[in-house]
């Protein structure tokens, strides 16, 4: 094959991909989140954020996430596998939230070091 026909089909499938990327995430409707307060009760969610602080016990691990505006809530992850989350690290979550003895917190389903 000659070298514009491979451009062109390469142009080609670009437009169809960007198309498909188009139509795909107008799917998805993301909530900007204004405060941890406003979270809504037993919905799932998705955080992403610097880990400000971890305690560890046998069977859970308490994480401290950090905000752009400097605001902290805790996430709970039971301890199926062995996390290694440090202070410091990037983390994206998914987690359903609680509200436990007057305070929300995000039980985590999944956890992503970046």
């Amino acid at each position: 094959m000659n070298e514009k026909t491979i451009l062109k089909i390469s142009l080609f499938l670009v437009l169809i991909g960007l198309v498909f990327l188009y139509l795909y995430a107008s799917e998805f409707n993301f909530k900007a989140i204004e405060n941890f307060d406003n979270l809504p009760l037993e919905e799932e969610v998705e955080l992403s954020g610097i880990v400000s602080r971890v305690s560890q016990t046998e069977k859970v691990t308490f994480l401290e996430l950090a905000a752009q505006k400097k605001e902290t809530l805790t996430i709970v992850v039971f301890n199926h596998d062995d996390i290694r989350v440090q202070e410091g690290d990037y983390i994206e979550l998914t987690g359903t939230v609680e509200d436990y003895e007057g305070k929300m917190e995000i039980i985590a389903n999944q956890v992503i070091i970046k």
